[in-house]
């Protein structure tokens, strides 16, 4: 039996949602929950929420001022990250630096600097961003690295 989601015409709880890589996989289950105005910086066309605005680019100082300005989101889900694969390490580590801990900061620097609507930062990344491989199944009880443990660049 197939079912519809049908955006609701109410105001979201949350106010406007800002999602990074609300076209991944747990963006994508994000904003069916959420089923609000979010955007997105990759658009996968066989998986669009009807109630979703999708912006493509990438976190770059200037496209994150547009989107802060045009949007004006009340909350921010950041779940952009590049996981340690085939394709990070072909584009090399300067690529999953740039991803993983650039872009969080050039995302939380410039919500905090401009004239912000944003009450809360939600943030999310891949365990590659913490620690060197492998790690599996890990959880909260993990033995966690000193900062010597990894040259992010």
């Amino acid at each position: 039996m197939a079912s519809e989601t049908t955006p609701s015409s109410s105001p979201p709880l949350l106010g406007t949602v800002l999602v990074t890589s609300g076209n991944g996989l747990l963006g994508q289950h994000l904003i069916h929950v959420l089923e609000l105005n979010t955007t997105t910086t990759s658009i996968n066309h066989n998986h669009l929420h009807l109630g979703a605005t999708y912006h493509t680019g990438s976190i770059t100082p200037a496209t994150t001022n547009t989107l802060l300005s045009s949007t004006k989101p009340t909350v921010i889900f950041h779940l952009a990250s590049q996981y340690y694969n085939s394709l990070s390490t072909q584009n090399g580590e300067r690529y999953f630096h740039n991803t993983n801990i650039k872009a969080t900061e050039i995302l939380l620097t410039r919500a905090a600097a401009t004239d912000s609507s944003v009450k809360a930062f939600v943030f999310a990344s891949t365990i590659d961003t913490y620690s060197d491989l492998p790690h599996e199944n890990v959880d909260e009880t993990h033995a966690l690295w000193d900062s010597s443990s990894k040259n992010a660049g």
